[in-house]
């Protein structure tokens, strides 16, 4: 744990940060299993491609490459909970206008159907 020293004391203490941790199985299953595939279901597109399509929207930079700026999608898998959280709520958001009705992960159970390896609601 880090430590930090009172500049009038001299007390030395621990510092206490938040801890950040990544997206949990349980978010992504919720990702995977009910986001992406309401919004397939209304789209026509699979997951997979809503998912590009999300990263490009909702979680992305502008790259230069000569005098090109370039928009890229980055990578869900290294966004801590909190993040991952915002992103998914953009989602939500975005659908909600679009008509498709996303449940709050609050309200819902997932559950493993093991012989398709999907994710169901």
């Amino acid at each position: 744990m880090p430590k930090a020293t009172c500049p009038n004391c001299k007390f030395i203490y621990d510092l206490v940060t938040k801890v950040k941790v990544n997206r949990t199985n349980l978010q992504n299953k919720y990702l995977w299993g009910c986001v992406y595939d309401l919004i397939s279901e209304h789209t026509g597109y699979t997951p997979e491609e809503v998912h590009e399509w999300c990263k490009l929207e909702f979680n992305s930079k502008i790259i230069n490459i000569g005098k090109d700026e370039i928009k890229i999608g980055l990578s869900t898998a290294s966004l801590k909970t909190d993040g991952f959280s915002r992103y998914v709520e953009k989602i939500r958001q975005w659908a909600a206008k679009q008509g498709v009705n996303i449940p709050d992960p609050e309200e819902i159970l997932i559950t493993i159907d093991k012989p398709k390896g999907r994710y169901h609601v």
